[in-house]
């Protein structure tokens, strides 16, 4: 079957859209678009401000699936696979229709009570947010994972997925699963991977307030900017820092340490990462509570495993 790519908004999800090839078609406007992102602002309203701020992307069709891409990096990294990959839904039952939130957001739906909408974030991760409609919806939803290279997926200890490829290099990874009910308490949830997918399971419970609203976030790109600050005039003391992206912030997982070492000294060169500020990053990677803003790490402090510094004594800052 053809594939079909048009502008973000989902445009590309109407029943007309099957057969279009260049005509622009502007899908119909439905009443329970609306509800479908308050069902989100109600759930997660930080991810409803991400929805209203959404950077725009190209989403393809084919049959009843969707796909988004996560591109590659522009630069190779040691360490780091260079291919691209894309999450792609695949529905349990028919397409439906498309609804829309006054002409700004777009949700595909589906038959099995279910509702798909897709957040391209500004570090070029891919968020897809799901509105699970009451009890009988589908509670399982499954996405598989493409590349020009072979995937290999692997299930962390936080829940999250590592994606590698055959030499074991980081392509890119889906971070831990989250589901919230319509009063926005936490719902059980959990990834299962088979070879080239990943299904979330979200639990059911009689406590929970329907609609529920669950979300896998692909993405690539760990870090957004770092540099390094010497300390006054001396060559020999200098301070590491680092803003992540928002996805990495969010990708902390064990299997995922190695690559943000690997980013880090792309940017900033090998030399300057030492053991030290090594385990200095990957403390704060691991347990950004202590430092949600930037990472600073600085060289003259003493070498320790960043498990012995994720505490309240030391916060990363071994002394």
């Amino acid at each position: 079957m053809k594939q079909t790519t048009l502008p973000f908004r989902l445009a590309c999800l109407t029943a007309s859209t099957v057969l279009l090839s260049s005509l622009a078609i502007t899908p119909a406007i439905a009443a329970d678009g609306d509800d479908l992102t308050k069902a989100i602002t109600d759930a997660a309203p930080e991810v409803a401000k991400d929805i209203e701020t959404n950077n725009g992307t190209a989403l393809t069709r084919e049959g009843e699936e969707i796909t988004a891409e996560i591109p590659a990096e522009s630069e190779p990294v040691d360490g780091l696979s260079p291919a691209s990959f894309s999450l792609t839904y695949v529905p349990t039952s028919d397409f439906k229709k498309v609804v829309q939130e006054k002409g700004s957001t777009d949700f595909a739906t589906y038959e099995d009570g279910v509702a798909v909408t897709a957040i391209d974030h500004q570090d070029d991760s891919q968020q897809f947010v799901s509105v699970l409609d009451s009890p009988s919806a589908e509670h399982s939803q499954t996405y598989r994972v493409t590349s020009e290279e072979n995937v290999n997926l692997q299930l962390d200890e936080d829940g999250s997925v590592a994606i590698l490829d055959d030499s074991g290099d980081f392509i890119g990874g889906v971070s831990s699963p989250w589901a919230k009910d319509a009063t926005g308490e936490t719902v059980p949830t959990h990834f299962t991977i088979s070879g080239d997918t990943i299904t979330q399971h979200t639990e059911t419970a009689d406590s929970s307030q329907y609609p529920l609203v669950v979300d896998p976030w692909g993405g690539k790109k760990l870090i957004k900017s770092a540099w390094t600050k010497f300390d006054g005039k001396s060559t020999k003391r200098w301070v590491v820092n680092v803003i992540p992206t928002k996805w990495g912030r969010q990708a902390n997982g064990l299997k995922t340490h190695k690559s943000h070492v690997a980013e880090l000294k792309s940017k900033v060169g090998k030399k300057r990462v030492t053991k030290t500020i090594d385990n200095q990053f990957i403390c704060h990677v691991f347990g950004n509570v202590f430092e949600p803003g930037t990472y600073n790490m600085e060289s003259w402090r003493p070498n320790m495993h960043w498990r012995k510094q994720l505490n309240l004594k030391h916060q990363c800052n071994p002394k």
